[in-house]
């Protein structure tokens, strides 16, 4: 995969011209970069490039390519599609400029960690009467002991000349197997001073497939370039093999951090249906409305089950492909992550029109290998920061859902540029909540494959949620204490099976993806509950770092779920699709999302567009002057509980600023405040490089349900920030 730092593009830019050169650049950017002399000044120059939701961006510059970059603008927040960003031309002759993703993934510090070198840097010397033969067969180091001897250290393999930084943490990763359950012993230490970093017995379990280790240490020794990893492996005559043994600094999310900073990105998402997808009756238009009301990604479904030929190739017809592709390739013009979902509805079909459900025989897992070859093929040239798979939508009970996977990853990973792609998994049962922790509980999911992202669907309880399938014990009404803190108990035993599996496992708790949720629209007519309920389940994902997709877009008949009309013309095609919109209270509900321009202004403060990188139609300016009299008060925002919120807070500032920041309601045509333990805070708006470099920060506040809850920023003592945006979700627990 290619990392996330990599560099967009190097520029340079003289009195004369301004010219792109050939840098770390992605063939699908080629044509996209672009620097060129602003429009509306002559004096500055603009860089133009494309941008992904969830991702942000850092501009260097250069005055040679000999000399170090330094940073101009840090972290700044994506504005897919295009982000654009501005400097003067003075007082330089001549700069160059490099435009990079903003995060680093951490780099491996050992020598030849996949033996794509074969043997290099690794010492393999075997003692007194031990016999083994280790060298690297397919890509993995085989370690073929015919005589163990008596000693662990008989025979053993080991790396030398490892740096190791004075009390840093440090992760060992490494896959292994072997040919029966047996122990080894690992060992790291400093040569020069002979002390142990991490000395510790391992049983290595697994017989037919690697799987993945992990072990975290510190370095007690002062700074060396002598590092010893050593892997004692005599006193067994059991044959053993390794690969991917790599060494990071830090302890943090490395052995998943690629599915981890991919889960992050998706964040708010939502379905498009595959009834209406298999019948080309998407549009470029149905991306934009996603990208401009705040979401990051599209659960993309098809019926490639139903359209795909007889055995034994299962060919799948290319007009399908094409169509899939199509609305891959929109969502990736907006900006947006793709989620390929590509048999969603084979589980739940009805036998009727000759589309049959999954019924798990020898020959429909055979057809699910062939359908997920030919769709990751299609797609293995698309960048995988970019195009997420998700192997089977809603498996039912007596499925073997470890085998949809297993046979799902074994094609994915089979196809060259997808080794590394995303894969979200399921359990079985109809993918609910209990299904994940059940798959979980059962070891169902792979633990040595580093790109997964677990799921699950929620729409509990059923007597609210499903209005047409409730009769006659439908409750129109939603969110007793005892309600919302049942949503609260059901995601944290998912996290809980989670956290299980993975000590289990010696790896990761794996990212988890709400796939689906939501209410009947007749849910509407019946009572409010729906956007409370909706509100507070997105919101109870996002506090435990889910990422989440709405069911669904389209459709907004009793049973549907849907968040907007859609429409169809006489031929069956769609109907005026930039007519499309998302209806108000669902759309609220799900992103929390409020521009502070569109708040009340007071003691002289200003709509400005002066700075790039704000959304929506600028964003708000303070004056210079300070006191209780100088504020913004976002009106109106949707409060579904009383409880402390966590307010994300988009602004930029050259210099620290602290500001009031308070919660309260509008009663009476006056601002009252909440009067709870914390809904008033002095918080400190640290500096963020410039007025051009955007950042987040998060205050927790008590809101009150109620009428019109209110969010009011004073300028008391210094002068404010230029307030962007905010977004309301729940604390981390």
């Amino acid at each position: 995969m290619t990392p996330i730092n990599s560099a967009l593009s190097i520029f340079f830019t003289t009195a004369a011209s301004i010219l792109p050169l050939v840098g770390l650049i992605k063939e699908s950017f080629a044509n996209a970069l672009s620097i060129e002399q602003r429009a509306s000044n002559t004096d500055q120059i603009q860089l133009e490039w494309p941008s992904q939701t969830g991702m942000a961006y850092s501009i260097y510059q250069s005055e040679s390519l000999e000399s170090a970059f330094t940073v101009q603008s840090e972290n700044m927040q994506a504005t897919p599609p295009q982000n654009t960003w501005w400097a003067d031309k003075a007082p330089f002759e001549k700069r160059f400029f490099k435009v990079q993703a903003y995060g680093e993934a951490p780099s491996v510090i050992n020598a030849n960690s996949n033996f794509l070198q074969g043997t290099d840097n690794w010492n393999t010397p075997i003692y007194e009467d031990a016999t083994a033969n280790i060298s690297v067969i397919d890509g993995e180091l085989s370690v073929d002991i015919t005589n163990g001897s008596s000693e662990l250290w008989h025979i053993f393999i080991r790396q030398l000349g490892i740096p190791f930084v004075e009390n840093q943490t440090y992760t060992l990763l490494f896959d292994a197997r072997a040919a029966a359950s047996r122990d080894i012993r690992v060992n790291i230490s400093d040569e020069n001073t002979t002390t142990n970093f991490l000395s510790t017995d391992i049983t290595i379990s697994n017989i037919d497939e690697m799987q993945t280790y992990r072990l975290t240490f510190t370095a007690t020794s002062p700074d060396t370039s002598n590092g010893r990893l050593t892997f004692l492996l005599g006193n067994d005559d059991n044959a053993l093999y390794f690969d991917n043994i790599r060494i990071f600094e830090g302890a943090g999310n490395i052995a998943r951090a690629a599915a981890h900073r991919m889960n992050t990105r998706l964040f708010r998402g939502n379905n498009f249906m595959a009834a209406k997808a298999v019948n080309d009756q998407g549009a470029l238009d149905d991306y934009s409305l996603l990208n401009n009301t705040g979401f990051s990604h599209c659960r993309i479904g098809y019926k490639m089950d139903e359209v795909a030929s007889t055995a034994p190739n299962y060919a799948l017809p290319s007009e399908d492909l094409q169509i899939l592709q199509k609305m891959v390739d929109w969502c990736l013009e907006e900006g947006l992550i793709a989620v390929i979902d590509p048999v969603h509805n084979w589980a739940n079909n009805n036998n009727t029109g000759g589309a049959v459900a999954f019924a798990a025989t020898e020959e429909e897992y055979n057809k699910l290998g062939k359908i997920w070859e030919q769709v990751a093929d299609h797609f293995a040239g698309y960048d995988n920061d970019s195009v997420v798979f998700e192997v089977f939508n809603e498996p039912h009970n007596g499925h073997d859902v470890a085998r949809i996977i297993s046979t799902s990853l074994s094609s994915i990973r089979s196809s060259l540029g997808n080794e590394e792609r995303i894969v979200i998994v399921p359990g079985d049962g109809f993918s609910t909540r209990q299904a994940l922790i059940d798959a979980f509980n059962n070891d169902e999911i792979p633990s040595d494959d580093l790109y997964l992202i677990g799921t699950f669907h929620y729409y509990d309880p059923f007597s609210f949620t499903k209005v047409s399938n409730a009769n006659p014990g439908y409750n129109p009404f939603w969110g007793t204490s005892a309600e919302l803190a049942q949503v609260a108990t059901d995601f944290d035993a998912v996290v809980s099976a989670n956290d299980n599996w993975s000590t289990r496992n010696l790896t990761e708790p794996l990212p988890i993806y709400l796939g689906e949720f939501g209410v009947d629209n007749e849910a509407d007519n019946q009572g409010s509950d729906r956007k409370k309920w909706l509100s507070w389940t997105r919101m109870q994902a996002e506090a435990r770092g889910m990422s989440w997709a709405h069911w669904n877009m389209y459709q907004n008949q009793p049973a549907t779920k849907g968040m907007g009309e859609w429409t169809y013309g006489s031929n069956g095609t769609v109907q005026n699709p930039s007519n499309r919109a998302f209806d108000p209270d669902p759309l609220e509900a799900l992103v929390g999302h409020y521009e502070f321009e569109n708040g009340s202004l007071v003691g002289g403060l200003s709509v400005s567009q002066e700075y790039p990188g704000f959304k929506g139609s600028g964003y708000v300016e303070f004056p210079e002057t300070v006191g209780n009299g100088i504020f913004i008060r976002s009106e109106d925002l949707y409060i579904p509980v009383s409880a402390t919120y966590a307010v994300k807070i988009h602004y930029s500032s050259d210099t620290n600023h602290t500001l009031r920041v308070v919660s309260g309601n509008f009663i009476d045509g006056n601002f009252a405040p909440a009067n709870a333990v914390g809904s008033a805070v002095d918080h400190l708006f640290l500096a963020t490089g410039g007025h051009d470099s955007w950042r987040t920060q998060t205050v927790n506040l008590h809101f009150e349900a109620g009428p019109a809850p209110q969010l009011k920023i004073v300028a008391n003592t210094e002068p404010g920030v230029n307030l962007d945006w905010l977004e309301l979700s729940l604390p981390q627990p």
